[in-house]
């Protein structure tokens, strides 16, 4: 076999993404502690326009959805409905703003890369038991045009 040369061939793997979902978030908590029937009251970060949500450079175009969950008390039992919670992603005004749901809505549709979106946040607190209430805001991206998580 004087003057052969072997060649080895490799097998590999490769996966080619469509694109990517590559977002920033930037959040605060909201005041604490408020008191019991109290409304319009904006989150520590909304004067500063600090709740930002960047679709990140190599990302897709994304379309963004926003949801909450109650916010419960596990000592007392009770719980504020994610309704109390309001956002807006067009201006640091209560008028403007939505009231959180438990299913995801649109928060904003075909983001392009490098678009940066502000939101703002306010709790309305009914007459409720007062105490330390916890619930957990979701923002979630899929390619723009495929379906809503």
């Amino acid at each position: 076999m004087d003057g052969i040369k072997y060649n080895a061939l490799y097998y590999g793997f490769c996966r080619i993404l469509l694109c990517r979902h590559h977002i920033s978030l930037v959040f605060d908590k909201l005041p604490n502690p408020l008191a019991p029937n109290t409304y319009q009251n904006p989150a520590l970060g909304n004067d500063g326009d600090t709740y930002n949500i960047t679709i990140n450079e190599g990302s897709c175009n994304t379309d963004l959805y926003i949801k909450g969950t109650n916010m419960e008390n596990s000592s007392s039992g009770y719980s504020l409905g994610a309704g109390n919670l309001t956002w807006s992603n067009t201006s640091n005004a209560y008028s403007s703003s939505f009231n959180m749901t438990q299913a995801y809505n649109p928060l904003k549709i075909d983001a392009a890369p490098l678009t940066n979106i502000t939101t703002w946040y306010w709790l309305n607190v009914p007459p409720i038991y007062a105490a330390n209430y916890n619930g957990t805001v979701f923002i979630q991206g899929v390619k723009s045009g495929s379906a809503p998580p």
